[in-house]
């Protein structure tokens, strides 16, 4: 099937999320107090904290925390890199082939966020929302990549129909804690970025093998979009890549 016309590049903010370090400052596991009466073992796990908040200067990026994707594997999941280890040299773009839609990393920036979420965001959407949403940028798909998520691969904004005060995002985990398989590990992201993308572009779940939207997810090896999620998605995609103007508000 050919793609339909025009074709859309969609561009993208790549955004890593580590931890933070404080300078002079640190916590240990420990038990400050010696003298404690009670027996240690019943005093349950302790730390201590060493040092002080250094009040004048920002925390620096704590990469021990966050994820493990290099700028290497996160491009090539957009344009083909074959010494990347186990990728097949398919991309999201190709998945996304048929549509017509293109994405295009613009911006690769290193964010710093809690060390706790930076090891994995929690379930609860209030609190993701509270350490994603301070570090989104307008103008483009926000895509955050975050060491594990927890109790899923990836979630998605869905902002369709378009709004210009909507920023569109979606978050994908490094699935190393799903698989030590590489290839494996590989066929996961590739689609989970791609799914999540769709749900950006106003796409639901369907219930097809061979879709990007399957609701439980796919490793099919061959896999893309109907007709009918094709004409959705192009009308968000002509406003993110702003070869259209986003509609009228109510």
């Amino acid at each position: 099937m050919d793609a339909p016309s025009p074709h859309y590049t969609v561009p993208i903010i790549a955004q890593r999320l580590f931890g933070q370090r404080y300078r002079g400052f640190s916590i240990e596991p420990g038990f400050p107090d010696d003298d404690n009466p009670f027996p240690r073992h019943d005093r349950g796990p302790g730390f201590i904290v060493r040092g002080t908040l250094d009040a004048d200067g920002p925390p620096d990026i704590d990469r021990n925390y966050g994820t493990k994707r290099s700028w290497q594997e996160i491009d090539a999941m957009f344009v083909a890199d074959p010494s990347v280890e186990a990728s097949d040299g398919t991309t999201v773009n190709d998945l996304w082939a048929s549509s017509g839609i293109r994405f295009e990393l613009v911006e690769r920036i290193d964010a710093q966020t809690s060390s706790g979420f930076a090891r994995m965001l929690p379930a609860d959407a209030r609190l993701r929302d509270a350490t994603i949403n301070p570090l989104r940028r307008p103008g483009a798909i926000n895509l955050f990549l975050v060491h594990e998520i927890d109790g899923s691969w990836g979630y998605a904004r869905r902002s369709f129909p378009a709004r210009p005060d909507v920023i569109p995002l979606a978050v994908v985990a490094d699935m190393r804690t799903r698989t030590s398989d590489p290839a494996y590990r590989w066929r996961l992201s590739l689609i989970t970025f791609a799914h999540e993308l769709g749900h950006v572009l106003g796409l639901g779940h369907v219930a097809f093998r061979d879709n990007v939207m399957r609701g439980q997810g796919t490793l099919s090896t061959s896999i893309g979009l109907h007709l009918p999620q094709i004409a959705v998605c192009r009308s968000r995609a002509a406003f993110l890549s702003a070869a259209a103007a986003p509609p009228a508000g109510p």
